[in-house]
C-alpha cells in the first residue's frame, strides 16, 4: 500500500492528530486511534501490544483483531482505550499469503511512549480557589500585596504608585 496515516485523538478533544513519526510521547489518558490507507475495503490485522513495565518480569500483553478499511479507505484501529504508561506499540498489516509470496503484502505501525500524568500537568480546576489570607486593604483607593514585595496600587487611575 502507497499510502498510510495514522490519526490520534484524546478524549474529549474535537480534533484529530496526524502522526507524522512512527514513535509518540504522549501522556496517559483514553485516546483513540484511526488510520487512513490508499485502498479502500481493505483487509488488515491490527495487532496492540502493551509493555507491562509494572510487573516484575515486565510482561508483554497482545490483542490481535482484523478489521477492514471503508469506501475512503478510513478504519478504527483502536477505540477509546485507557492508555496507561509504557510502551505500546500498534501494528496494520495487509496482504493475503499470496501477497506475501508476490511480496505485494504491507505492513505499518506507530509506537507511543505513555508517561504518567504528574500533579503539575492536571486540571486547575479543583484548585484552591480560595481568597489569599495575606492580602490586606490599606484604603480604599489602595490595596497592599504583602506576598508580592508590596505593590501598591491606585484603584482608581489603575497607575502604580
Amino acid at each position: 500500500m502507497e499510502y498510510w496515516e495514522f490519526l490520534l485523538q484524546k478524549e474529549g478533544d474535537r480534533t484529530w492528530l496526524p502522526l507524522e513519526s512512527a514513535e509518540v510521547e504522549i501522556l496517559e489518558g483514553r485516546y483513540r486511534l484511526m488510520a487512513h490507507g490508499a485502498q479502500a475495503d481493505a483487509v488488515v490485522e491490527v495487532r496492540i501490544s502493551q509493555l507491562l513495565l509494572e510487573e516484575m518480569p515486565p510482561k508483554r500483553r497482545v490483542l490481535k483483531r482484523q478489521g477492514q478499511t471503508n469506501q475512503d479507505g478510513l478504519m478504527v484501529v483502536m477505540p477509546f482505550t485507557q492508555l496507561h504508561p509504557g510502551t505500546w506499540e500498534i501494528r496494520c498489516l495487509g496482504g493475503d499469503p499470496l501477497d506475501d509470496l508476490m511480496g505485494d503484502s504491507w505492513q505499518y505501525g506507530v509506537q507511543f511512549q505513555v508517561s504518567p500524568q504528574s500533579s503539575d500537568e492536571t486540571d486547575d480546576w479543583d484548585a484552591n480557589w480560595s481568597p489569599v489570607a495575606d492580602q490586606e486593604t490599606v484604603s480604599a483607593d489602595r490595596i497592599a500585596v504583602s506576598s508580592l514585595s508590596e505593590v501598591i496600587l491606585n484603584v482608581s487611575g489603575l497607575a502604580p504608585i
